[in-house]
């Protein structure tokens, strides 16, 4: 089912979400100082504060700019069914070359705004109880840069399928969202 290299991508992912996992539980060595570690750790929360403006902007953004794959995906799991008829068809084929024409350039350019808006999000926090949003941003950043590479072609023909394969995989996309989502809650 998975050729080698998204495997290794598998166990990257596995072993990233662990470290995350771990890395934002508080350090309590042992119970003898279990209550000191606790009590500074909830301190440590206590100074951490989000910039709420310039994140709704960046999720507004990044929400806005997914739209159109949404669409796509929906577009084709429908293509896929037999009983449409043949106009049914042909109005889908249709809504498709609507959207990659008219809604994709979108894509592009609120998710560059968006990676932009996450990163200056980013400059106006502060959370020094948890490395997610350090993480976060990254993956973030990753996704977006993979697309832009895949867009303007920066990369050589032989990475360009791994390169789509993980601007594309429901894994990393989740694993993402599962960090931005843990990291809010963890400040909230």
């Amino acid at each position: 089912m998975y050729n080698h290299k998204e495997k290794i991508l598998v166990i990257v992912i596995v072993a990233l979400t662990a470290f995350i996992v771990f890395s934002a539980l508080p350090a309590c060595a042992d119970s003898d100082s279990k209550h000191k570690n606790i009590k500074k750790y909830s301190q440590t929360l206590k100074k951490d504060h989000g910039n709420e403006l310039s994140g709704e902007i960046a999720a507004w953004l990044f929400f806005l700019a997914n739209i159109p794959i949404l669409f796509q995906i929906a577009i084709k799991k429908i293509r896929k069914q037999n009983f449409l008829s043949k106009s049914n068809q042909e109005t889908i084929k249709y809504l498709n070359k609507t959207n990659s024409k008219y809604l994709m350039p979108a894509h592009y350019v609120l998710n560059t705004i968006g990676i932009l808006s996450a990163f200056i999000h980013f400059m106006l926090s502060s959370c020094d109880s948890s490395i997610l949003p350090d993480i976060s941003l990254l993956a973030v950043g990753l996704m977006v840069l993979t697309g832009i590479s895949i867009k303007f072609k920066l990369l050589p023909s032989n990475y360009k399928k791994f390169t789509y394969r993980i601007h594309t995989s429901k894994i990393f996309c989740s694993l993402i969202l599962f960090i931005l989502v843990t990291g809010h809650i963890i400040i909230d």
